[in-house]
């Protein structure tokens, strides 16, 4: 955590750590010498492009990510140095309006917990584009997929290559979102 990170600083110093889900204040596109603050919760802290002309420097500044960086103090502050563009992991933001697509639907998974083999099923009373999402707790996205102009689903959804514990189905048409969680166990 940021807290953890501040507070345990010497434990930390030129090592590489990583700090899950926080919050980018900046928008735009990474430059060399950037700092920005990154907020989980209160607790603040710095990201600076440390490192210059990596595929970091140029590419899109996340709302949310996970940072992996080493870590540094400098001018009295620590702060997390990216080492490129995949230590700042997007974190897929889960939309706050959660409503039920179900409205006069039927979505079925199950078997729900299970080691990870799911069957997805959805009948809708109209036609509509469809997307299927599944997270981690972590917001990184480990399946997808889209259907276009479709009244029913039926799959089979195959997550035994990851990790047990609980994920987020999110299943999105172009006017409702529907969030449930998924076990592996």
């Amino acid at each position: 955590t940021i807290a953890d990170f501040k507070a345990n600083f010497d434990d930390h110093a030129a090592q590489l750590i990583r700090i899950d889900t926080v919050d980018l204040t900046e928008t735009g596109s990474f430059a060399n010498g950037d700092q920005i603050d990154i907020a989980r919760a209160a607790d603040t802290s710095i990201l600076m492009v440390h490192f210059y002309d990596t595929d970091l420097t140029g590419s899109v500044i996340p709302e949310k990510a996970n940072v992996t960086g080493i870590a540094y103090w400098h001018y009295s502050e620590a702060k997390i140095a990216p080492r490129f563009k995949a230590d700042v992991e997007k974190v897929e933001i889960i939309p706050e309006k959660v409503s039920d697509i179900l409205s006069g639907n039927m979505m079925r998974v199950y078997p729900n917990p299970s080691s990870g083999m799911f069957t997805f099923e959805l009948r809708m009373d109209g036609i509509s584009d469809l997307e299927i999402e599944i997270f981690s707790l972590n917001g990184k996205m480990v399946y997808r997929n889209a259907y276009r102009s479709v009244s029913a689903v039926h799959e089979q959804i195959d997550l035994r290559n990851m990790a047990r514990g609980m994920y987020l189905l999110r299943v999105r048409t172009a006017d409702e979102v529907s969030v449930s969680k998924l076990v592996i166990r």
